[in-house]
């Protein structure tokens, strides 16, 4: 189906379902199916940016495996072009670590915090119901600050702290 759809770029989407519909009975069970999988790999109403990506309903289309096809204004069959795939980038973590300080950002006010592994609070039987200084789960605790630590004392930055903060963000911003 694949091969079918690739050998017939770049012609008229109606003579293409015209030579489906003449060939693939929808009596036959298997023919309907043939037919049901070409509608689902074609993409209609596709709008192509200035990017040259393109848009369906807001949404972005993406051809990570083998080919995917639309139909373009002119009803022409197209191929839509592969993206590179991109390796997994661990998250950088949400906790500044400044001039040996900690500091975190907590609902757009700066911290001063004090960490520790998240593991030392698992460790008991009730360590599951621990929460930390800003009332996050320690299970959860990771996907908050990016890294597996536990705020354990926190204390609200002043405006020259936060400065020096913004400084040291916008110069790592810039390397």
């Amino acid at each position: 189906m694949r091969k079918y759809l690739k050998s017939q770029v770049g012609r008229l989407w109606n003579d293409i379902w015209s030579d489906i519909a003449a060939t693939h009975d929808v009596r036959n069970y298997s023919d309907l199916e043939f037919r049901d999988a070409i509608k689902q790999r074609v993409y209609f109403d596709v709008v192509v940016d200035e990017n040259g990506m393109l848009d369906r309903n807001g949404g972005r289309l993406f051809a990570w495996r083998g080919y995917t096809f639309y139909v373009d204004s002119d009803g022409i069959l197209k191929s839509l072009p592969q993206d590179k795939r991109y390796r997994y980038q661990k998250p950088s973590s949400k906790i500044v670590r400044l001039n040996g300080l900690e500091y975190y950002n907590h609902e757009n006010i700066w911290y001063e915090v004090v960490t520790e592994p998240a593991t030392k609070h698992r460790s008991s039987w009730f360590g599951d119901y621990y929460h930390d200084a800003f009332g996050f789960h320690v299970g959860t605790a990771h996907r908050t600050y990016n890294e597996d630590v536990v705020v354990t004392k926190k204390k609200q930055c002043g405006k020259k702290t936060i400065k020096k903060i913004n400084k040291y963000l916008e110069s790592k911003q810039d390397a």
